[in-house]
């Protein structure tokens, strides 16, 4: 999935190369948002489904297990050491998305 300003080929690589895309098998993101000491993502609800439930993993360095959030919104506050975090969302049906890792400066 790639968020890009328009569906042209040039605005389309232009997210590519700056890593504004994420990887998935069936789960879709309405949002995700880095801020100076966070990372953030929404769950995109257009077709919700009361028996579908929605686990957020987010992963540091070596694949360490950071934080567990379930829902449909998921927020991690860096706590500085982590090298770069990636959220990885899981489907109680199965499906799952990985986002690009945020690196820490």
């Amino acid at each position: 999935m790639v968020r890009a300003q328009e569906p042209t080929e040039t605005a389309i690589l232009e997210s590519l190369t700056t890593g504004n895309f994420y990887a998935s098998t069936g789960v879709t993101l309405s949002e995700m948002e880095t801020a100076k000491d966070s990372v953030s993502l929404k769950i995109d609800t257009r077709f919700p489904n009361s028996l579908q439930s929605y686990t957020t993993t987010f992963v540091g360095k070596g694949g360490k297990t950071l934080a567990k959030k379930t829902g449909l919104e998921a927020k991690y506050h860096f706590k500085g050491d982590e090298n770069y975090v990636r959220a990885r969302v899981d489907s109680s049906w199965g499906a799952r998305a990985w986002t690009q890792p945020v690196f820490l400066k």
